[in-house]
């Protein structure tokens, strides 16, 4: 009885570390090697007391769904687009340019309509810009052209002098009584041979490249043109009693955009009748 009772203690023992050996391994699962070259990579679960494996792929792993931003900020440029004079015996309207973009797809505020020129310009994106390319009304895209000032001498070259003197019906040929528009980097309606001060010879003007009332000049170029114009003092230009409209189209950098540029050619047109 005493051997019986010794082998049912070590069958209690055999059985207890079995059932614990067993519980582990179903708790901790395998250790599986990862082969990085493997487009799939086997992975042990526990699925309460059974092992099953599962494969994912690599970086599988569930991220936060990131907001797209859809404004047209990171891909658009300005264009000028030339619309064919009629359309059903009508000029064609911005309105039905732009009709058929979305909004996400132009910049509405930046539009401008040009009334001497059958165009609009506005920010447009690569979307919009391939829609317009299949429309049949319009007659050419462009991408606002930069465009740049130079320096040059005029009055000697082109004898302008030599007309000051000589008379048209018994009036000189100096410009009195005319304005003329001057579409540059502004003008310095303080300089002494300009006038010394605004009103005086610099009687109109709007700055078209910053959006405000103000053309004076900041790059100088502007003032040497509207002098080879119409300066009348220490220098003289071609048309010395002429005065000057001042539309300013350029930055201070001298660079100028092809829409600004346009613009001021509509407000001088619009307001020859009043300066001449």
């Amino acid at each position: 009885s005493r051997i019986i009772c010794i082998l049912l203690v070590l069958i209690v023992i055999t059985g207890t570390f079995f059932l614990f050996n067993n519980k582990e391994e179903a708790i901790t699962g395998k250790l599986v090697e990862i082969d990085e070259n493997k487009q799939e990579i086997p992975i042990a679960i526990n699925n309460k007391t059974n092992l099953t494996e599962k494969k994912l792929q690599p970086n599988q792993t569930k991220k936060p769904k990131l907001k797209i931003n859809n404004s047209i900020q990171n891909k658009t440029k300005r264009y000028i687009v030339f619309y064919k004079n009629k359309t059903s015996e009508k000029n064609l309207k911005t309105k039905e340019v732009l009709s058929e973009l979305k909004e996400t797809e132009y910049e509405k505020e930046t539009v401008v309509e040009y009334t001497s020129t059958p165009a609009i310009s506005a920010v447009i994106g690569e979307e919009g810009l391939e829609k317009l390319k299949e429309n049949e009304n319009i007659a050419e895209i462009i991408e606002d052209p930069i465009l740049h000032v130079t320096m040059s001498d005029s009055v000697g070259i082109i004898s302008a002098n030599d007309m000051w003197g000589k008379q048209i019906e018994g009036i000189n040929i100096t410009g009195k009584g005319q304005g003329v528009c001057v579409l540059d980097t502004g003008v310095n309606y303080n300089h002494a041979d300009l006038g010394g001060a605004w009103g005086v010879k610099v009687i109109a003007g709007y700055d078209h490249y910053n959006g405000d009332s103000d053309p004076n000049d900041d790059n100088s170029h502007g003032s040497h043109v509207a002098g080879t114009v119409a300066a009348n003092g220490t220098i003289r230009g071609m048309a010395p009693d002429a005065n000057i409209i001042a539309m300013k189209v350029c930055g201070s950098g001298g660079s100028c955009s092809g829409s600004a540029m346009m613009s001021a050619i509509d407000w001088c047109v619009a307001n020859k009748a009043t300066y001449n």
